[in-house]
């Protein structure tokens, strides 16, 4: 779950095969369309390796307007549906929104994005799920203790803990509780799909 130099994951021709990962809200969530998870995994599939890079939230781009990257995607996409709701110009707002970020994000990296994935909360919850969950050994700088509201508290103490689908939604989206903000939450994220990657390869649901 380490950040990794962003240097190692440029070089051209060296078989490894960089993939943008976004992960938004999604319908019935404020700023569905929001990209608050931006990660690049940069997987060498000849040593069976994966690197992972987290690309802060709130990072300010330079554009006609500045605004925060996760923001790229929404603005590109809305532009395009401009309130029309066709099947047709929604696939066109979304190959927006697509080259939108991916272009933004190999301008600030200079890494080339190979593949492209986004999911929402629901669909990250229910792949959590669908392995049985995820057991993570937390680090003491990443715990969490958070209280959404009277009768919802997030506590992840460290050492070993193990996530369902809806723990590991509130893990990876707390950025509160540790003085390493939404650098936390970056790391919090890369534990997460380290662990999902290496449950799904163990329980030889994959390949």
């Amino acid at each position: 779950g380490a950040e990794v130099d962003p240097s190692k994951l440029k070089g051209e021709g060296d078989g490894r095969v960089n993939i943008l990962l976004l992960g938004k809200g999604g319908d019935g969530h404020d700023g569905a369309d929001l990209t608050d998870t931006i990660l690049i995994a940069s997987i060498d599939p000849i040593q069976k390796d994966m690197s992972l890079l987290s690309i802060p939230r709130d990072f300010y781009v330079s554009t006609t307007d500045n605004y925060k990257i996760n923001s790229v995607y929404a603005k590109a996409k809305s532009k395009v549906l401009a309130g029309k709701q066709t099947s047709d110009v929604k696939k066109r707002a979304e190959e927006a929104g697509k080259a939108a970020i991916e272009s933004k994000i190999e301008e600030i990296t200079g890494i080339p994005i190979h593949y492209y994935v986004m999911v929402d909360f629901a669909a990250f919850e229910k792949a959590v799920n669908t392995v049985g969950g995820v057991d993570i050994d937390v680090p003491k700088e990443l715990a969490v203790y958070e209280r959404w509201s009277r009768n919802n508290v997030l506590d992840v103490k460290p050492g070993m803990n193990h996530f369902d689908g809806n723990r590991a939604l509130g893990f990876s989206r707390s950025r509160h509780t540790s003085a390493g903000g939404d650098f936390a939450r970056g790391a919090r994220q890369r534990l997460l799909l380290v662990a999902l990657k290496d449950k799904i390869m163990s329980s030889g649901t994959y390949g």
